[in-house]
């Protein structure tokens, strides 16, 4: 690990934000707070892939983990060639079929068991500092402000997009798991900012970053506040 000096000397508590995608509106609501120079976003991507060193802005007291958080998207976004639903509970639809719960929360562990080593990780990298794990965004509620669609994701779209209530149920196990996991290692757990979020749970139309699967600036703000507001 590569930590350059610090040049803030009034040691006001330095938080470091690591992750990959979901970073991103983090990372460009902080650039319209330039008060906030004790925080820093970095998407980590690159470094997991090998293709960047780790090289850290100062040794931060508070790092902040924002990894992964798309599985659900991945099992959910679009109908599966067989509809499902989670112990027949979604949705009132005999045709669809029903997956027990206890199979739906391990196969959101399994899809994860990379994910949890890398947030292991990021704790042998900074024995020192207090954790904070981020909860992904929830799924988008309104599909049609979805402006760009991903190659990733074209490929799964011929069946259309899969009902609310299951995005959702799928949304809520992962993140059941994140903060399992965040109790588990001693860190703190931020959910999703509740002005973010409509009655059912979904990501508010005003907030979406205009793909199937993240953010927007005004969504990363609220984050921020978060972050900033968190004992730790």
């Amino acid at each position: 690990m590569v930590i350059a000096e610090s040049t803030d000397n009034d040691r006001k508590k330095q938080y470091l934000v690591l992750g990959m995608s979901h970073t991103a509106c983090i990372a460009r609501a902080h650039q319209d707070r330039p008060e906030l120079d004790n925080v820093a976003v970095i998407n980590i991507g690159k470094i997991e892939a090998g293709e960047e060193p780790a090289i850290w802005p100062f040794e931060p007291d508070v790092v902040c983990l924002s990894i992964a958080g798309n599985k659900h998207n991945i099992m959910t976004l679009f109908e599966q060639p067989e509809p499902f639903t989670i112990a027949g509970k979604q949705l009132d639809d005999k045709s669809r079929t029903s997956i027990p719960l206890a199979v739906m929360k391990d196969a959101i562990a399994e899809k994860n068991r990379g994910t949890a080593k890398t947030f292991n990780k990021m704790h042998d990298e900074f024995p020192n500092a207090k954790f904070i794990y981020i909860c992904a965004p929830p799924p988008i509620s309104d599909t049609s402000t979805i402006r760009h669609l991903p190659e990733f994701f074209q490929k799964m779209s011929v069946n259309g997009y899969a009902p609310n209530k299951l995005r959702h149920a799928v949304y809520k196990l992962q993140s059941d798991w994140y903060e399992k996991l965040a109790e588990q290692n001693g860190a703190h757990f931020i959910p999703p900012p509740a002005e973010a979020v409509t009655e059912d749970g979904m990501l508010a139309s005003e907030f979406c970053g205009g793909d199937p699967t993240h953010a927007n600036r005004k969504y990363g703000d609220l984050v921020l506040n978060q972050i900033l507001k968190q004992v730790v």
